[in-house]
């Protein structure tokens, strides 16, 4: 009755009545509600500053990812490489030196929302997820981490509504 009658159920209207905006529905909500640091991944292919090109393409293949993080003794992120980018390369310039410029990074405390929206102009393996006030790197998140994580939070909408 009151779905007919306010084109909402009572739940609803108690949540507009509050001021919170469901006009976007259950999901864009509960979408904007989930902070990214809970998906992360820690399991990432950490490199030190001073390692050698040869080595980092090592450790990228052995670890079979092709990018890699750049990450400082106190766990600053610094960069992130890729194994296109090293292959062919010598001598013995910094590592960062071959970080891509400008690559995606998003802070820890960004929702997931925001991740998706950011994923649809992504190319890549995974996006480093750093602590945005210490430069510290949190993880990273891949685009298949996060199809999850809104797969998940789907389906709890879902079974929210069925019941």
């Amino acid at each position: 009755i009151t779905s007919r009658t306010f084109g909402n159920s009572l739940f609803d209207k108690q949540l507009i009545s509050r001021g919170v905006s469901i006009t976007k529905g259950r999901e864009q909500i509960r979408l904007n509600e989930s902070i990214i640091k809970n998906y992360v991944d820690r399991n990432y292919t950490k490199l030190s500053p001073k390692t050698t090109i040869k080595n980092a393409i090592k450790i990228l293949i052995k670890n079979k990812t092709t990018e890699g993080y750049i990450v400082s003794n106190n766990q600053q992120y610094l960069g992130k490489v890729s194994l296109i980018n090293l292959i062919n390369k010598k001598g013995s310039a910094d590592l960062v030196n071959f970080s891509e410029t400008n690559p995606l990074i998003i802070d820890q405390d960004a929702n997931l929302l925001f991740v998706i929206k950011k994923l649809s102009k992504f190319v890549g393996e995974s996006i480093p997820i750093i602590d945005k006030k210490t430069r510290n790197m949190i993880g990273i998140i891949s685009e298949n981490d996060v199809l999850k994580a809104y797969l998940d939070i789907s389906d709890e909408i879902n079974q929210i509504e069925k019941h």
